[in-house]
């Protein structure tokens, strides 16, 4: 390997331990020989905390309503005969590249006729850099679907995209066609999708964007492959993991002898928990939160955010135009905590943390779970395992981690045990496989839609994606990785300089080209 290469890749081990650890030990396994032991570590037979029946019924109950009866009681199968779930992805509609690629990944572990269970996260607004907002083209060039007022607008909070919207994006994506933006494909295919799909009366019938995600994901899943591959049967359900949640959420948190209620309402194991997780990544930091309720935004400079780094407790606050507050759980009060927070317009917001009042909240929708919250539900009470990208490994293994030293030092020492034992370092989303090349200068991560108008995958092409190893896979996406795991003042000239087209060159003969 190039020297510049294996530098950049040290560079990222070192600073993604847990990632390192799965390169070193399995990097040399191809995909098809390192996907395959996901069969074998199914948690579904390890003892939980609480039963998974209430979340497998949820989670059929949402399935059915928008994907049909068959499919939901397939999902409800899968559900109840292996435990593990991939929650890696943004919940949108699932198409850019790395989602993609790592749903890809995640698939060939699991049955071809079966389901692929997504648990993804909707507390992301609509102009993240997954694009829920309308479609992302390989390359990153973007086609807007919802007007630019509804950009801050999270996942879990946005309305269904109209006919109207629909009918304007099918005329700019026409315009970019024309400006050579894209590809006579990738216009040939995103105006297949929009016109048949986007427009599925369906599709337009949904009550919010995360039900219509559910349902376009789903079909655009079955474009991803040939009429005669074997994978053609396989099933998405890609659904939104703060809907399951805050459900589950509503029942256990009327049940003592629930996680959650504990975590909540037990004081001592609430305040060891909040410390032991405070400044961890996808948690909280207590001092951040707690002073952006004093703090004047308009005393900071406008490209400096002061929620940086804050996580939130336990839950985000939704503000008037579905935008998401950061809370600061208040525990200094001598009757109940609160729940207390200020919105990018600096709108109070504050509820007491009690069982009625979240319950009332979750039901209004002004407040949704956080990720430790989504995780400590599904995972650590459900005994779930989670498959996720380089960030989730580490963040959920800290997670683990601090929640079962504050159930140990609690004296809940048999689900301390349990927590425990549940395994986090569960790599599937990162690896890049499949490169879109439509000339020899450009070479980019293949999205859904550049797979899709491509024909599809047939058997050959996911024996070649079997073939790749481990290590080969994540060579391509380490620029991206780079500037993700490193800050701006933390980079080195030469390791930023390191292209995807110099990786491609070094190892061209191990992707999936698609042109």
């Amino acid at each position: 390997m190039p020297s510049r290469i294996a530098s950049l890749l040290e560079a990222i081990k070192l600073k993604r331990p847990v990632l390192a650890s799965l390169l070193d030990k399995y990097g040399k396994k191809t995909l098809g020989e390192f996907t395959k032991g996901f069969k074998d570590t199914s948690s579904f037979h390890n003892k939980s905390i609480q039963s998974r029946a209430d979340l497998i019924e949820l989670a059929a109950s949402y399935t059915e309503n928008l994907l049909g009866t068959d499919i939901a009681s397939r999902f409800a199968s899968r559900l109840s005969t292996n435990a593990n779930l991939l929650t890696a992805n943004h919940h949108c509609v699932n198409i850019s590249d790395l989602p993609i690629q790592g749903t890809l990944a995640f698939a060939l572990s699991e049955n071809i006729n079966g389901i692929v269970p997504v648990f993804a996260f909707g507390d992301i607004p609509l102009n993240n850099s997954r694009y829920p907002r309308g479609i992302l083209f390989a390359g990153d060039k973007k086609l807007p679907i919802f007007p630019d007022k509804y950009k801050n607008t999270l996942v879990s909070s946005s309305p269904p995209f109209t006919e109207d919207f629909v009918l304007k994006a099918i005329e700019r994506n026409s315009k970019m066609h024309s400006e050579s933006q894209i590809t006579e494909a990738q216009y040939k295919q995103s105006e297949q999708l929009l016109k048949k799909m986007y427009m599925n009366p369906k599709v337009l019938a949904c009550s919010s964007y995360s039900d219509q995600a559910l349902i376009l994901s789903n079909l655009i899943w079955k474009k991803l492959f040939t009429d005669d591959s074997s994978y053609r049967n396989l099933e998405l359900v890609h659904l939104e993991i703060e809907k399951i949640v805050s459900q589950l959420l509503l029942k256990d948190i009327k049940n003592p002898s629930s996680l959650a209620y504990n975590l909540f309402f037990n004081p001592t194991l609430r305040s060891t928990l909040i410390s032991e997780l405070d400044g961890k990544n996808g948690c909280w930091n207590m001092e951040i939160l707690k002073n952006l309720l004093i703090q004047d935004k308009t005393n900071f400079e406008s490209d400096l955010d002061p929620s940086a780094g804050s996580g939130t407790a336990f839950f985000w606050g939704i503000d008037s135009k579905g935008r998401r507050i950061p809370l600061y759980l208040n525990m200094s009060s001598e009757r109940n905590a609160l729940l207390e927070g200020l919105s990018d317009s600096r709108e109070k917001f504050e509820i007491p943390f009690t069982p009625e009042s979240i319950s009332d909240n979750l039901k209004k929708k002004n407040i949704i779970p956080g990720l430790f919250l989504s995780f400590a539900i599904v995972s650590f009470a459900r005994g779930y395992k989670c498959y996720g990208g380089f960030m989730q490994v580490d963040y959920l293994t800290v997670m683990r981690n601090g929640l079962s030293k504050a159930l140990k030092s609690n004296n809940f020492n048999d689900w301390a045990e349990i927590v425990n034992n549940i395994e986090t370092e569960n790599y599937c989303t990162g690896m890049i496989f499949a490169l879109f090349s439509p000339d020899k200068n450009i070479v980019v991560p293949a999205g859904g839609l550049e797979i899709a108008s491509s024909g599809g995958l047939n058997d050959s092409d996911i024996n070649k994606i079997c073939s790749i190893t481990l290590e080969d896979s994540n060579l391509f996406g380490l620029p991206r990785i780079y500037k993700t795991v490193f800050r701006p003042d933390e980079r080195s000239e030469e390791l930023s300089s390191v292209t995807p087209l110099e990786i491609f060159n070094h190892k061209k003969d191990n992707f999936l080209i698609i042109h």
